[in-house]
């Protein structure tokens, strides 16, 4: 055969990996997927071929002069295509078998930038370097995680994401094909390291920032920096993260007065486990100082990077600037909505979790559990719910906001528990980037929520000034006046006091008086006092008791 094509053929050697057609004639191999994708093997660049049946199809490995290797999953033809190499290619299509005792241990092997995990004898998969993303150690369990990156044109959402393996410590077994022993994880991950040569640092550090607090994913962080990429090293974990992976940079203000966020936004995301980070979330204190220091001279750091200083020190402007200037990214800043607080974001919940809603120029960014950018331009509408009067013909002191994107999966996010005074701003402000709104009040009801808040705020003003008043007239002269008056009060109390005895003499004396006088005139009816005229009754003196009494004895 002078040309064949094959359809439904696997790339990458994953399974359910992008899908496409191979075409294969007398120049190479050519295979193109349904969204575009296109892998071209030249007949000049392959160096061997194997072929290994899984299941009831089987994968061709091309293993290339350069040391890298194609696969392709989903063929049928084993004869075919062995004759094939042999009469254009000039070259044995060799047929290996694999190992399905099912046993989970075994020795690695590392093999034209192929790492083979073998048991009793044969190999029982196979792992292309090039596809390592991450390889981290953990000597307290003695395991190395292993993560892959995100298919790209993938026709599935299921996709391997990360491998574990357990090295026993002080183990003699596990020889690669270059002699060396593997006696640790530690020891495995520097093999991976030395052979993924996508891991191998290219250049010396420039410049590290120590002990950057980060929200996402939790912890503190060294950012150790190189001429294409930047290592954030954590205590137990660390990423890679690609200068080219970096997205875009973004500049919060958080509302509470205490602090700063910058988002790093990574495309695809760094990963721990099944858990992808698209943003970095650093939390900056205000007023906190940074210092960088670079480990060049001043003519090279004024070729390849601008606005850059050899030693720089300052607060968050300074790790700005930095990021800024390595990645090659714009930083996205605030916009000009103004909430009804003066703030530029508005405090909202994301399901269960609460946090600051900032609308930008071009965008919305929730920060920060979890961090979310929603461009402008993948919004399909935007819905105002709960702004209505309720049931029982009140206001909710709260409304939502639902953004729909439109992608076909319709994604919809809803931010819950906006206070009821920002609706009139965001509105105002979203009307002006011409998106389409839904479920807002009527034209009367917004003059009314106008007049309410105008209202409002008139309440506060009077209130303060009520209260300016009161701490007026509480420290004012007249507090003082009043207490001069009680102090003569009491003196005059006191004065008044030392005649007490005289007073009460003088009154004994004209009672015994007015007692013989009234002794001595016959008996007269005493009339009853009306109400009117009477007045409360008068508890009598001991003494005048004592008087009556004797008068009744006489």
């Amino acid at each position: 055969m002078a040309e064949e094509t094959f359809l439904d053929v696997h790339l990458g050697g994953k399974v359910k990996g992008p899908l496409g057609q191979l075409h294969v004639s007398s120049s190479g191999f050519a295979w193109k997927s349904s969204s575009g994708k296109r892998v071209n093997v030249l007949r000049s660049e392959l160096k061997s071929a194997r072929w290994v049946n899984i299941g009831a199809t089987g994968r061709l490995i091309l293993l290339l002069k350069t040391g890298s290797v194609v696969t392709f999953d989903g063929l049928k033809n084993f004869d075919v295509l062995s004759k094939y190499f042999a009469e254009q290619f000039d070259m044995e299509l060799e047929k290996e078998e694999l190992s399905f005792k099912g046993w989970n241990w075994g020795n690695v092997a590392v093999e034209d930038k192929t790492l083979s995990f073998i048991t009793n004898g044969k190999s029982t998969f196979e792992i292309p370097l090039g596809d390592i993303a991450q390889a981290t150690a953990d000597p307290k369990k003695s395991e190395v995680t292993v993560q892959f990156p995100q298919d790209e044109g993938s026709d599935t959402s299921q996709s391997l994401v990360e491998m574990r393996f357990f090295v026993p410590p002080s183990t003699t077994e596990g020889e690669n094909s270059e002699g060396v022993t593997i006696k640790s994880a530690e020891d495995f991950q520097r093999m991976l390291l030395r052979h993924a040569e996508i891991m191998q640092p290219t250049g010396q550090g420039i410049a590290t920032l120590s002990q950057i607090q980060l929200l996402v994913p939790r912890g503190r962080y060294d950012f150790e920096l190189f001429p294409t990429f930047m290592k954030v090293r954590g205590k137990n974990k660390e990423y890679r993260v690609l200068y080219s992976s970096v997205t875009r940079l973004t500049h919060l203000e958080i509302p509470n007065g205490r602090e700063h966020q910058i988002i790093i936004s990574l495309d695809p995301p760094i990963r721990q486990g099944l858990t992808p980070y698209p943003h970095l979330v650093l939390k900056i204190a205000n007023e906190q100082k940074f210092s960088v220091k670079f480990d060049m001279t001043e003519e090279e750091l004024a070729e390849k990077y601008e606005n850059l200083e050899t030693e720089m020190e300052g607060e968050y402007e300074v790790l700005l600037i930095v990021l800024k200037v390595v990645t090659g990214k714009k930083v996205t800043k605030k916009g000009n909505f103004q909430s009804y607080r003066s703030a530029n974001a508005v405090a909202c919940s994301l399901r269960a979790n609460e946090g600051w809603l900032f609308p930008l120029e071009r965008s919305f960014f929730f920060t920060f559990k979890p961090p979310l950018f929603i461009s402008f331009d993948n919004i399909s509408k935007v819905e105002f719910a709960r702004v209505s009067p309720n049931a029982t013909g009140g206001q909710n002191r709260t409304f939502d906001l639902i953004v729909i994107e439109k992608a076909q999966t319709e994604q919809t996010y809803a931010f819950t528990s906006i206070a009821r005074e920002e609706y009139h701003n965001l509105y105002q402000f979203l009307s002006g980037k011409k998106l389409k709104i839904t479920g807002t009040l009527p034209e009367e009801e917004v003059s009314r929520e106008k007049q309410r808040q105008r209202n409002q705020e008139l309440e506060m003003l009077d209130d303060e000034d009520e209260e300016e008043d009161e701490d007026f007239v509480a420290g004012s002269d007249d507090d003082e006046e009043f207490g001069e008056d009680e102090d003569e009060d009491e003196d005059a109390d006191a004065d008044v006091g030392g005649g007490d005895d005289d007073d009460e003499e003088e009154e004994e004396e004209e009672e015994e008086e007015e007692e013989e006088e009234e002794a001595a005139k016959p008996p007269k009816k005493r009339s009853r006092p009306s109400e009117k005229d009477a007045g409360p009754p008068k508890k009598r003196s001991k003494k005048k008791q004592s008087s009556d009494e004797e008068d009744d004895d006489e």
